[in-house]
């Protein structure tokens, strides 16, 4: 096995981290269907970007979706958490911005490959840090396997975020507001 390989069935935390994010918005996304089946979007990457006021048009549809997340995770609901302008931002409020998760997995494929320079992670220079070929690739493959369909698995559709990481001057910061842009 390589150095950079990953040993099988073993998850880096970062990488389990970001996982576990998309987990609960997928069970948040069954909680909102319970409630609004029309509007509810069927996939993960739709229900990202959804906005809650259409989705769960009114306030007892958003504190029932609420309710039923709390009893399904243990996890607590702030009141303002629907106020968010789509689910990524509902969930960000529930759990912490999903941008922190993304930037950890940054992270740890930085310092796994030894390219890390010994700056905070969301100025380290990404064309420097993910150079094309493994490390790039490393990085890609790792958070496609994470992120439940938002970042495409399909190389051929990693296009643009491949380029800004190959781009002079784009930071981890710039890379990953983009991936998670809505």
């Amino acid at each position: 096995m390589g150095q950079n390989e990953p040993v099988v069935g073993v998850v880096d935390p970062a990488d389990q981290i970001l996982i576990e994010w998309f987990d609960q918005l997928e069970t948040l996304r069954t909680c909102a269907e319970e409630i609004n089946p029309g509007d509810t979007p069927e996939d993960i990457p739709g229900f990202f970007k959804a906005d809650p006021g259409i989705v769960l048009p009114d306030d007892m549809q958003k504190k029932d979706c609420g309710t039923q997340f709390e009893d399904l995770t243990s996890v607590p609901v702030p009141e303002n958490a629907f106020a968010g302008a789509n689910f990524r931002d509902v969930l960000g409020a529930i759990l912490g911005p999903v941008q922190d998760c993304v930037t950890g997995v940054f992270e740890a494929v930085g310092k796994k490959l030894g390219t890390a320079p010994a700056l905070s992670v969301k100025i380290w220079p990404t064309c420097a840090v993910y150079p094309p070929g493994t490390a790039e690739d490393t990085l890609c493959r790792r958070l496609a396997d994470a992120m439940h369909g938002v970042f495409p698995k399909d190389p051929p559709k990693q296009t643009d975020i491949r380029n800004k990481l190959r781009t002079v001057g784009v930071t981890v910061q710039a890379a990953v507001d983009e991936i998670v842009k809505v």
